[in-house]
């Protein structure tokens, strides 16, 4: 049963659904410190948006996958299909990028990283030894680079869809004044062609920002546990909360809550990963998300699912 385990551990890992797979207990820091037996962390949204964003990414590459097979399948085709799969794509990557990627970004660039190095900077300071200040500077900005380039990656995707549909837009004006347009261009294969490289361009993404997330959280995570304490935590936390907007912070919890659910239950949704979605890391993020949502604001998630995210994602 154990070796079982490890194979299917292998197989999510490779296919990027091994995000969060494993309850991990790191035993050191990133300034190799020891750290306390059960230290608390309590940073929860910033593990909650690396969930999120992971699942919205995944359903656009579900997304892309459906619409190779219902738009580029069949034999009569037609430029309007696919130009209705490209905008709902394209959608669905603003979504992304800027309704939770961007919210993300925003707190791990203003408020996560600069706390981390200002408590580095301190001991730095005290000690006068600026040596592990500068590894942790060192790494903080090795994930700043890698951060950017996802960002990039998803933004030249989402150019290329725009590319893509102004082509079957003009293509379309051209056939409506009997202009005469290349006959590939209204061929069923390179609509084919073209949503399968996005879809592997989609789901390759899906997979390096999960890998990513995931190096991020075994390298920060315990460090932060180590050197701030669970009131000092939840102080941070506090000061995240504060600096969000109504908007955005209404619309992270619906988005967390789906990222967090148990079963896919849309239509839309890619279907249910049984292997990894019941995994006890899951179930701590999904136990710690309705402990940490306050219960007045917990029947109110429905309602604001309904308004802001259903016309959204």
């Amino acid at each position: 049963a154990r070796a079982a385990a490890r194979r299917g551990m292998g197989r999510n890992e490779r296919d990027g659904h091994g995000l969060f797979m494993r309850s991990w207990r790191p035993q050191t820091t990133t300034d190799g410190a020891c750290l306390r037996e059960k230290t608390p962390f309590v940073v929860y949204g910033w593990q909650w948006h690396h969930v999120a964003i992971v699942r919205e990414l995944r359903r656009t590459c579900y997304l892309a996958e459906r619409a190779q097979a219902a738009c580029c399948g069949r034999a009569d085709v037609r430029k309007d299909a696919e130009g209705r799969a490209v905008v709902a794509l394209m959608e669905a990557l603003r979504f992304v990028i800027d309704d939770v990627w961007r919210v993300h970004d925003f707190v791990e660039e203003r408020l996560l990283f600069p706390w981390i190095r200002m408590s580095f900077a301190s001991q730095a300071s005290a000690s006068r030894d600026p040596t592990q200040s500068r590894k942790v500077s060192a790494l903080l900005r090795n994930f700043e680079s890698q951060r950017r380039e996802l960002r990039s990656t998803v933004e030249e995707i989402n150019q290329r869809l725009d590319k893509r549909f102004r082509s079957l837009n003009s293509s379309s004006s051209a056939s409506a004044q009997n202009v005469k347009t290349p006959a590939r261009a209204m061929a069923p294969q390179s609509c084919e062609m073209f949503m399968r490289d996005i879809r592997g361009e989609l789901c390759g993404l899906t997979e390096r920002t999960a890998r990513f997330y995931e190096r991020e959280e075994h390298s920060l995570a315990p460090t932060i546990a180590q050197r701030y304490d669970e009131a000092e935590q939840r102080r941070y936390n506090a000061r995240v909360l504060n600096t969000l907007s109504f908007e955005d912070k209404r619309l992270s919890i619906v988005y967390f809550s789906e990222a967090l659910r148990k079963t896919e239950g849309k239509e839309h949704d890619a279907p249910p990963q049984s292997d990894y979605a019941y995994h006890s890391a899951r179930e701590e993020l999904i136990r710690a998300f309705w402990k940490e949502i306050p219960p007045f604001v917990q029947p109110l998630i429905p309602v604001w699912r309904r308004v802001e995210y259903d016309s959204r994602s």
